[in-house]
């Protein structure tokens, strides 16, 4: 895990475009996924998501401005017909977003991620960090979770050395590598963000420079 770091925080030092920061992100991305299949492999830590289960997609996703680039660069090599469905599914989800007033609101809901095709995540190759993090032992409290989005007490059975492992050395070592690099790492909502920065290369060029990408995206008073 630490070698990677090493490697993303130097590759970010020799990169001057967004898409070679991409590039590099996506590398670090594959890597790990390669380390915690292997460590969860040898310590028999049975997870019980696969593809079609979606029930966590409902959940109010937060992104960092690189996640969101590299998201929708990604999205660009689409066919026409499926990054107009994103579109359409983007701007129906602002809309939904701009009924709710509070985020323990909005995470008391259910609200489909808009990037869900059939169920099926469409961007999973480069999905957030919090996503790829997000797993569970068991199904049954996924189910609950879905069924009754209000109840934010109930948590999902994980296994507590991966989190460890996870938030130490990879969720908050990526923001910190970003950080030191001397790029904004604000967070925004999933859905909001990816619809300014597929709208327009204004968020791109202001980050790409060091200054605050997202200005002006809805907030909550309790953001």
């Amino acid at each position: 895990m630490i070698n990677q770091n090493q490697i993303l925080y130097s590759k970010l030092q020799a990169s001057k475009q967004i898409a070679d920061i991409n590039n590099a992100l996506e590398e670090y991305y594959k890597n790990n996924d390669t380390n915690f299949k292997e460590y969860i492999t040898a310590r028999g830590i049975k997870i019980v998501c696969q593809s079609g289960c979606s029930y966590c997609c409902n959940i109010r996703v937060d992104t960092r401005p690189y996640e969101i680039f590299l998201i929708a660069q990604h999205i660009t090599s689409f066919p026409d017909n499926e990054r107009n469905q994103i579109m359409t599914n983007l701007e129906e989800h602002k809309k939904t977003l701009s009924k709710i007033k509070t985020m323990i609101e909005h995470f008391s809901m259910n609200i489909p991620c808009p990037l869900l095709f059939g169920n099926i995540c469409s961007i999973y190759p480069v999905r957030p960090l919090l996503c790829r993090a997000y797993y569970s032992l068991g199904v049954s409290s996924c189910l609950y979770s879905y069924n009754h989005p209000s109840d934010l007490k109930e948590k999902r059975p994980t296994d507590s050395d991966l989190d460890k492992i996870w938030n130490e050395q990879v969720a908050g070592s990526v923001a910190s590598i970003f950080q030191q690099n001397g790029y904004d790492i604000s967070e925004h909502e999933l859905g909001t963000a990816l619809l300014d920065s597929l709208h327009s290369a204004t968020a791109r060029k202001r980050w790409k420079n060091k200054k605050k990408a997202f200005v002006g995206l809805k907030t909550y008073h309790n953001d």
